[in-house]
């Protein structure tokens, strides 16, 4: 089974669909404010999190299916 099954996960501007946002690493994630630098929307680290929550969930859901299919994987190994 692998170590790491961490993702990184775009997140889309809920106006324009643009990736990209400038931010003040300074703040922490709930006390900065996300400005869209296609259309200059701003959002809250709340804000991003949930119009982005589909994208989310299916992303979970995909790593969920890949380490059962990798635990089932080592299970055959180890009981061969």
């Amino acid at each position: 089974m692998k170590n790491d099954y961490s993702r990184s996960i775009a997140m889309l501007c809920p106006t324009c669909g643009s990736d990209e946002f400038s931010f003040d690493n300074d703040l922490t994630e709930t006390e900065r404010t996300y400005e869209c630098t296609s259309c200059g929307m701003e959002f809250t680290h709340e804000d991003i999190m949930d119009q982005n929550q589909d994208t989310i969930s299916r992303a979970v859901e995909g790593m969920k299916k890949e380490i059962v299919a990798d635990i089932r994987t080592d299970f055959r190994k180890i009981f061969k």
